[in-house]
């Protein structure tokens, strides 16, 4: 092998190297903005109310972006009215929403498609971002 052969397969190697290295940082790129783009879904304040027979009630939340957040909620049935209000944690997967509260106990929400609304299927509530 002469050396003008040695030196033009090292720059070809060097240059797949680079080209490899300057798409796994694209894909890197493309894979945080698309997590971080969905969180900013969640973000914020978001207010909703439920009512089933002779219950009803009313749900604020307040979703800070490193996952944790809190909640009131406002309701009653016959006559007989209760406030809670609480920490929270959230987490985000698959436009799923799981909200734990300080309690332990959690709700499983469905975020649309536009961030605008996220229902709970179990229970029938649906939370409208402010």
């Amino acid at each position: 092998m002469n050396t003008s052969t040695t030196l033009n397969k090292k720059t070809m190697i060097s240059r797949e190297a680079f080209i490899a290295g300057i798409a796994a940082l694209f894909i890197a790129m493309v894979m945080i903005t698309g997590c971080s783009s969905a969180k900013s879904k969640v973000v914020g304040a978001w207010s909703g109310s439920f009512s089933s027979g002779v219950v009803q009630a009313s749900v604020t939340l307040d979703l800070k972006s490193d996952g944790t957040g809190t909640y009131t909620s406002t309701g009653g049935a016959l006559g007989i009215n209760s406030n809670q209000s609480g920490k929270l944690t959230w987490e985000l997967k698959d436009n799923t929403c799981v909200i734990t509260d300080d309690e332990g106990k959690s709700m499983t929400f469905q975020l649309s498609e536009d961030g605008s609304t996220m229902m709970d299927t179990s229970s029938g509530l649906t939370l409208t971002k402010n």
